[in-house]
C-alpha cells in the first residue's frame, strides 16, 4: 500500500479510501427506474409530512 501511495503521490487513507469506493461499485448493482420512483415518493411523502403539504406541489 505505501508503494502504491508513492506512485499516486497520495496518502494511504487515499488509496484505500479509493480501492474501499471501487470494490463498493463493482459488487453494488445500480437502482432500477422502478425502485427510484419509489423512493422519491417515499421521500416526497416525509418531507410533505414535516412541512406541511407545501412540499406535495414539488
Amino acid at each position: 500500500m505505501d508503494g502504491l501511495a508513492d506512485v499516486q503521490q497520495a496518502c494511504r487513507s487515499d488509496v484505500m479510501r479509493e480501492a474501499l469506493a471501487s470494490y463498493i461499485r463493482e459488487r453494488t448493482a445500480p437502482a432500477g427506474l422502478d425502485d427510484v420512483q419509489r423512493a422519491l415518493e417515499v421521500l416526497r411523502k416525509v418531507v410533505a409530512g414535516r412541512y406541511g403539504n407545501q412540499a406535495e406541489a414539488a
